[in-house]
């Protein structure tokens, strides 16, 4: 189901975006690479697979300290939610619309390294 515009795809695809607005606008920890969108992305497999790296760069267990509450789990839950009868692909592509690549993407070296280690790549990931 590859459609050109966000507004296009089915209606339970819009806690997607609620969620990648609410991220956009989320007051950022003590680094400006965290936030929630980060994280769901790492958790869907979306990072590694568009973008070769991580992006949540905190330690899952220091989520609180970087504003990880209530509200962004309830998010994240029905962003979730969106796999319930649909593809890895189509939500992918869904997100692909939304252009997270905008902004900070961390450059950390140990972050390359493993995104490059998982996709098999042993190259010379260290520059």
């Amino acid at each position: 189901m590859k459609l050109n515009s966000l507004d296009a795809y089915p209606e339970k695809f819009k806690a997607i975006r609620t969620f990648y607005d609410w991220s956009n606008n989320f007051p950022r920890g003590r680094r400006q690479d965290n936030n929630p969108f980060d994280f769901y992305l790492d958790f869907i497999g979306y990072s590694i697979d568009r973008l070769g790296a991580y992006r949540y760069i905190a330690p899952v267990h220091k989520a609180e300290d970087f504003g990880f509450g209530h509200r962004e789990n309830c998010l994240m839950a029905d962003a979730l939610k969106v796999f319930e009868d649909t593809g890895y692909e189509d939500v992918y592509d869904y997100i692909d619309l939304l252009n997270p690549t905008v902004g900070n993407r961390s450059n950390n070296d140990l972050v390359e390294f493993v995104a490059a280690r998982s996709n098999g790549n042993y190259g010379n990931v260290w520059g």
